[in-house]
């Protein structure tokens, strides 16, 4: 899921023996991601190249979280899987502040309810048992939800 070629081309030799290289890294979905520098003498550019692609593809991965979660209408996932995605999720639940964990509550219920996540993924991501996830969800998760969706619906005067 993600990057599915990667090629490399070296230019001329600079005056102090260093190469300009260009890499090429094409994604699952035709997207090409250009990298461009100025080697090291005697470096192993074929090999900077390949341990440069794990990079790429957390990159996108990690972006494509923070895209996804501005939306509510659809889940197209292009770089991970759902299950990938709701431990990204996770990651950030861990660590937001109190608006940032009633937005990212609001938004997982919002996903499970349309079935673009399901409960397995969400409980598998925040690692519960089914009974402490249904206890979770019901006590943290849906009145989080509730209060954020209180908050976009509030109105001024």
């Amino acid at each position: 899921m993600s990057i599915v070629s990667s090629t490399l081309t070296l230019g001329h030799a600079q005056v102090d023996g260093r190469k300009y290289c260009t890499e090429r890294h094409t994604d699952s979905g035709g997207a090409v991601h250009l990298i461009e520098y100025l080697s090291a003498v005697g470096a192993d550019t074929n090999a900077i190249m390949l341990a440069r692609v794990p990079r790429i593809e957390a990159d996108l991965a990690d972006g494509e979280c923070v895209r996804v979660l501005s939306v509510v209408a659809s889940l197209v996932l292009s770089h991970q899987t759902a299950a990938q995605l709701a431990s990204k999720v996770r990651e950030r639940y861990r660590t937001a502040s109190r608006e940032q964990l009633a937005q990212l509550a609001w938004w997982l219920i919002k996903m499970i309810n349309a079935g673009f996540l399901t409960d397995a993924q969400v409980r598998t991501a925040f690692g519960m048992t089914t009974p402490v996830f249904t206890t979770f969800k019901s006590t943290k998760l849906v009145p989080a939800h509730d209060a954020w969706a209180a908050v976009l619906a509030a109105v001024g005067e």
